[in-house]
């Protein structure tokens, strides 16, 4: 039996009737065909050649007009795309629970509110240093004030307590320089600008009592 015998048949004519007619055979199936009872041409590569059977199960391999078309065997086709691993979930393919929905809700709205809130510490921490700072440096020129005030005071005190010893010797020396004047029979004393004169008459010459030593020398 000769190769074309041994093939199946799947149109109308047997493998005796095939003398000098034109033959198909599918690539799938290897089921023979004749071309004149499909009423087709025979392609121009044959080998690439699918029944309509075969092409059922294979509907990528139909021309836009529904036409028998060519098995090409080394093309593969691939398979629907596999959702990649770190891709978010299709949440349209599954219900969601008004539950999950209102914690999630709940969840970004908290996440907002406690960004807001250390937004806030954090714009108030810096409002109360700029405060404190305004105030501190409030309190060192006022310190200052007060420290400048202070020792003004005290140079006063001293100058003060000076000018009262001061006043204070010159009570001394002019009580003195008037026993003296009196032992010495010198009619005036007076003092001016803090200094002792004494005369003795109107006409005689004046004399100055600095201190204690001139009074001692005074003759």
């Amino acid at each position: 039996m000769d190769e074309q015998t041994s093939k199946m048949w799947s149109c109308c004519s047997s493998a005796n009737e095939n003398n000098g007619k034109r033959l198909l055979e599918c690539s799938i199936c290897e089921k023979m065909f004749h071309c004149d009872c499909l009423a087709i041409d025979p392609p121009s590569d044959p080998s690439m050649w699918i029944c309509s059977s075969c092409n059922l199960q294979t509907p990528d391999a139909k021309n836009a007009d529904n036409t028998q078309v060519y098995f090409k065997s080394n093309v593969t086709t691939r398979a629907n795309k596999r959702q990649a691993l770190q891709s978010p979930p299709d949440i349209a393919s599954f219900p969601v629970a008004e539950e999950r929905v209102r914690s999630i809700i709940e969840e970004v709205m908290q996440l907002q509110l406690d960004r807001l809130l250390e937004k806030m510490n954090l714009n108030i921490k810096i409002l109360l240093n700029k405060e404190i700072n305004s105030l501190r440096e409030e309190v060192t020129e006022l310190r200052k004030s007060v420290d400048f005030m202070s020792n003004q005071y005290d140079d006063i005190v001293k100058e003060k307590k000076g000018i009262e010893d001061q006043v204070k010797a010159l009570q001394t020396l002019h009580a003195a320089t008037r026993i003296k004047a009196k032992e010495k029979g010198y009619k005036f004393v007076w003092i001016r600008g803090g200094r002792i004169f004494l005369r003795k008459t109107d006409d005689a010459d004046v004399k100055v009592i600095r201190d204690m030593d001139s009074l001692d020398l005074f003759v």
